[in-house]
């Protein structure tokens, strides 16, 4: 069995289309919902590097094919949720924010309904998660002011279930508990479009400059947060201080990845 064979079948099973296509050689994880067409990075021995390594990148293409399942092409998602803001609102919110925003409620949304269908992988998501809370802590410390702080505060709640409120003011911490309100129910698209109509009302009130605020956030910090919440990384598997780590080690591998691993190391030792 080789590695690219078993991506390709776990694609076409989770995403349930014998047709999603994968490109790979990509920095991130990533899904083209119109093109039903997968992001990642290259194919190769380091997807398998350790035990730790595999379940990581498993576990983001399981995340992308539910996106293929469940989510909406990024045109029409922007288009809903303008028809659900004002025009003053609209002037106040860069339409990168506004696709940011959402997509992390989406990502949350997505999860929860995969793992439905899969209940068995709630301890893939939890051992990701553990990944994903460790480089956002570490990201903090690259973010100045309140506002960039908060949208990773935000992240870290929604996707790993653990409010970071001891990085934010008092102020803030009220808010972010009341932003999660609006999302830990969400289940439909129309559900997700109107919890992220409330986060950006909400976000608004708070930070009435958004857009100087935005202006501090450089695009390469900017676009470091992007991959971070899209579990992209490479450096993630290997070079995270969580990687190895006892908690990690305690969330132990269903038998049949950890078969799946050994029989891929088994081909790359032959070859």
């Amino acid at each position: 069995m080789q590695l690219r064979d078993l991506v390709m079948r776990l694609a076409r099973l989770w995403s349930e289309d014998v047709e999603v296509k994968i490109d790979d050689g990509w920095d991130i994880f990533a899904a083209v919902i119109d093109q039903r067409l997968i992001y990642t990075p290259q194919l190769d021995e380091s997807w398998i590097k350790s035990l730790e390594s595999w379940r990581f990148h498993r576990f983001c293409l399981w995340h992308e094919c539910m996106h293929l399942i469940y989510s909406r092409p990024a045109r029409k998602v922007i288009e809903d949720i303008k028809k659900e803001l004002t025009v003053k609102e609209l002037s106040k919110l860069p339409e990168d924010l506004i696709h940011f925003v959402y997509n992390i409620i989406e990502d949350y949304r997505i999860e929860t309904l995969g793992l439905k269908e899969y209940p068995g992988y709630h301890v893939e998501r939890r051992f990701a998660s553990r990944l994903l809370h460790s480089e956002l802590l570490k990201s903090l410390e690259k973010f100045e002011g309140e506002f960039p702080r908060f949208l990773v505060c935000f992240c870290l709640a929604l996707l790993d279930h653990i409010p970071a409120t001891s990085h934010l003011k008092p102020r803030d911490r009220n808010l972010l508990l009341e932003l999660l309100d609006f999302c830990w129910d969400v289940e439909t698209y129309g559900e997700s479009i109107r919890a992220a109509r409330e986060v950006l009302r909400r976000l608004l009130k708070r930070f009435p400059d958004l857009r100087n605020r935005l202006a501090g956030l450089t695009f390469e910090k900017l676009r470091l947060l992007s991959a971070l919440k899209d579990r992209g990384r490479r450096h993630f598997i290997w070079e995270s201080s969580a990687s190895g780590s006892r908690e990690l080690e305690e969330i132990k591998a269903p038998q049949a990845i950890l078969r799946e691993y050994e029989e891929l190391r088994r081909m790359v030792e032959k070859a």
